[in-house]
């Protein structure tokens, strides 16, 4: 009887990158501090002692209770302090993030940290890059007012989402499907609410000038629920999280990383 060939795992995938480095002390576990988290054994209130990598829109939770998911096989005390390295899962009234890696606190493991995240950013950029449909550096032309959904149920924390039109000036290689035209405008839906719910979405006024990471290559429920949320069409794209847009002081280096 021929043997079956055992599947590879996939060496194409890489590991995904973590976006949000801080050190922290486990506060609860088994608890959240949004109310849209579902709650496992595996799910934590941990307060941010400190920040050591991340984007800057997320600066004002370092001393702030945020939720961590920890992931398989993970474990985590409550009153101990760990070095997290997280992905971001939900952003509203408050965060909440996906660990991907923790140790304890310790000396070593913190000066490990910093000197590892020395080339974070890099690698951030172009994980962001990877994970997107499409990668744009340009400017916001129009914004305006973005019909409401039929049925859409009105809340005090209404996204009141808005349609900005973005004139694109580049698109990397590496995010341009082979033999697809450069396109000279994107649409994006974004919440122009100040809501604390919708705080930490990008917002966009005519004239912003910065670069997009549009869309993720891998559909999710949640993904697809936001599109249906926002009434995106097919053509498209919703901006909702603080690393879907860095602003226009970034352009220059953003592409020089991601034509490397």
């Amino acid at each position: 009887m021929a043997k079956r060939r055992s599947r590879k795992t996939s060496a194409a995938t890489p590991p995904e990158e973590a976006t949000f480095v801080f050190r922290g002390t486990v506060v609860q576990r088994g608890a959240a501090t949004l109310d849209e988290v579902p709650l496992t054994r595996a799910t934590l209130v941990v307060r941010v002692d400190e920040i050591l990598d991340g984007p800057p829109v997320l600066a004002g939770f370092a001393g702030q209770d945020i939720t961590v998911q920890l992931g398989s096989g993970q474990q985590a005390a409550t009153g101990k302090s760990y070095v997290f390295h997280t992905a971001g899962w939900i952003y509203g009234a408050g965060l909440a993030v996906r660990c991907l890696k923790l140790t304890p606190e310790t000396e070593a493991a913190v000066r490990a940290s910093r000197q590892s995240l020395e080339s974070a950013p890099e690698r951030a950029l172009k994980a962001r890059a990877a994970r997107a449909e499409l990668v744009v550096s340009g400017r916001v032309t129009e914004v305006a007012e973005a019909p409401r959904q039929p049925r859409a149920p009105i809340t005090e924390h209404d996204p009141e989402w808005r349609r900005a039109t973005i004139a694109v000036d580049e698109v990397p290689a590496s995010s341009q499907r082979v033999g697809a035209r450069k396109p000279k405008q994107v649409v994006v839906r974004f919440p122009s609410s100040p809501d604390v719910r919708w705080a930490q979405a990008p917002k966009f006024a005519v004239g912003d000038a910065g670069v997009w990471f549009l869309g993720e290559k891998k559909k999710t429920k949640d993904t697809e629920a936001v599109r249906a949320a926002a009434g995106a069409a097919k053509s498209e794209y919703v901006v909702v999280s603080p690393d879907d847009f860095l602003p226009g002081e970034f352009t220059e280096r953003v592409m020089s990383v991601l034509k490397r």
